[in-house]
């Protein structure tokens, strides 16, 4: 199963590891690039630096062969932006957290 992750915060990381653990196929989109470059150094991962909201950054990250869309930056219309283009191109999964 390959996963798209945008967000590498605390819920990030743990999904993401969950999900390694799980033998999936994880990538990770993350905008701040201390954070990237220490993602990558702690996941077995692609993780992307870039904006998850722009189609340049989702395509990299492979979105198109996704089967499960994951946002959750800290930014609820970040969040809702990314998933538009997953949703548009029929990714089976989209899912995003928003805050309470």
């Amino acid at each position: 199963m390959n996963i798209v992750i945008i967000g590498g915060g605390k819920l990030g990381y743990s999904l993401a590891i969950n999900m390694l653990d799980r033998d999936f196929r994880v990538n990770v989109i993350e905008k701040n690039k201390v954070r990237a470059m220490n993602l990558a150094n702690e996941l077995d991962a692609e993780v992307i630096c870039g904006d998850g909201t722009e189609l340049e950054v989702l395509m990299k990250a492979g979105v198109q062969e996704a089967d499960c869309f994951i946002a959750v930056t800290g930014q609820d219309q970040d969040n809702l932006v990314a998933c538009s283009w997953p949703k548009a191109i029929r990714v089976p999964k989209v899912n995003y957290q928003a805050k309470l």
